[in-house]
């Protein structure tokens, strides 16, 4: 908050209090929604208008710049855009494009996720520095996995929009297979127990939320499967999470 009220400052007192639902460092852009929504905040309070684009910017730099963490944009800009998007990042500049979803096919792939956590707060966010800093010393397998997951988004997207369930939950467990060469704790023996069990109930597509301990799990499965899936990550000790795709 104090870093915050130094990019915009606001004259007289003010109490800020906040509320993040989404369990610490479980991969799912927690960090980057709450400074997005703290700014917006601020804006309001400085009666200023603000723009989307400007408002991600500005939260890109307060994590990066006034807090000096290892961040990257993608969080705030979908934390200020929402929805299902695409994005290029090329330096500093930012691509965007929205992905066709209507209500009917929203809740179609609701029906066919599950969301799992650890149920304990996780660990720094040092995996992803550690990924890319392997990445600039040109170890051959991460820049493999980092390219095959950029390459993977113009078919996610198309699946997506067909409504090709199937073919999106062989997607994410692609994707799945290359955060092995991104992040030891994904073959870690606790983990590889939830996957195996997931798979065993039904579960075609099975990915890390997040390359960092206590990351989430995001699965895909068929619809009927899905009670079957949840009651067996459960009871391999993880927390399945509410949250509905919109």
């Amino acid at each position: 908050s104090k870093a915050a009220l130094n990019m915009l400052p606001v004259t007289g007192g003010i109490e800020l209090i906040t509320w993040v639902e989404a369990p610490l460092g479980a991969g799912l852009g927690r960090r980057g929604a709450l400074a997005t929504a703290l700014l917006a905040a601020l804006y309001e309070c400085r009666r200023e208008p603000y723009g989307a684009l400007d408002l991600a910017e500005l939260a890109f730099q307060l994590e990066a710049i006034e807090l000096k963490r290892f961040a990257g944009r993608q969080d705030p800009w979908i934390a200020t855009l929402g929805g299902f998007r695409t994005f290029a990042f090329t330096g500093d500049a930012v691509t965007e494009r929205a992905v066709a979803l209507d209500p009917a096919a929203l809740a179609e792939l609701s029906a066919h996720v599950v969301l799992a956590h650890p149920g304990r707060p996780a660990g720094s966010a040092g995996a992803t520095r550690q990924a890319w800093d392997r990445y600039a010393a040109g170890d051959p397998r991460v820049a493999a996995a980092f390219t095959a997951l950029r390459d993977a988004v113009l078919p996610m997207t198309r699946a997506l929009e067909a409504g090709a369930w199937r073919r999106v939950g062989d997607l994410v467990d692609e994707a799945g297979g290359h955060c092995d060469a991104l992040d030891p704790i994904w073959a870690a023996p606790p983990t590889r127990a939830v996957v195996v069990a997931a798979r065993v109930a039904g579960a075609w597509g099975i990915k890390p939320t997040g390359p960092r301990p206590g990351a989430g799990l995001l699965i895909v499965g068929p619809r009927e499967r899905r009670e079957p899936i949840a009651g067996a990550v459960r009871a391999r000790g993880r927390v399945v999470l509410d949250a509905p795709v919109a």
